[in-house]
């Protein structure tokens, strides 16, 4: 079945009469008693999320950590999407085990939803096991790719002059003009 590696059948006291032939191939003899096992193997549970911004410049640099818990052994529980490599990715995660995906909140950023799609012959969207808790909860299946997506916008700043005048009254205006170009803005 999907999900699973079959192992070879192995049979005591009888060799496969057919190695090139899938399964176990012998002749029936009378009183023939046959013991035989075969071992499947559940494929892990690969993640790959891809991160995206709004609001913010064009090449802008940005970097945010997502953590799975509990982590893989093949990985680092914390993985860094950037704006130059904005997918990360997880692999080799135990089925049947319970997984966590957690974003911090970072000052200056109001995050968005992770939303997992399984990439499985059932496919489509895969629900959050507990939308009470941070993050996104699911557990790992035998041959289960998760394709996640989080989207981060960028909160607007704010800049306030203060401005004195010694000697008298007046209105000074001052123009705040984007480095890297864009449009300025004027206040009086």
């Amino acid at each position: 079945p999907f999900g699973w590696t079959a192992g070879d059948i192995v049979c005591t006291g009888l060799d496969d009469e057919n190695d090139e032939a899938d399964g176990f191939q012998f002749t029936v003899t009378p009183g023939l008693e046959l013991e035989c096992s075969a071992v499947n193997t559940a494929i892990p549970t690969d993640v790959e999320l891809t991160k995206t911004v709004t609001d913010l410049a064009d090449g802008a640099a940005w970097s945010f950590d997502f953590t799975i818990t509990p982590g893989p052994d093949s990985e680092s529980d914390t993985q860094t999407a950037t704006n130059e490599a904005p997918t990360i990715a997880w692999s080799g995660l135990l089925p049947g085990t319970e997984y966590t995906i957690t974003e911090p909140d970072t000052a200056g950023w109001e995050n968005g939803e992770i939303t997992c799609v399984a990439d499985v012959p059932e496919g489509g969207p895969l629900d959050d096991l507990d939308l009470e808790a941070d993050g996104f909860q699911f557990v790992a299946e035998a041959g289960l790719v998760l394709d996640c997506s989080a989207d981060n916008e960028a909160l607007p700043g704010a800049i306030t002059v203060t401005k004195s005048a010694k000697g008298g009254d007046g209105t000074f205006a001052f123009t705040l003009t984007p480095k890297n170009g864009g449009a300025s803005v004027s206040e009086s």
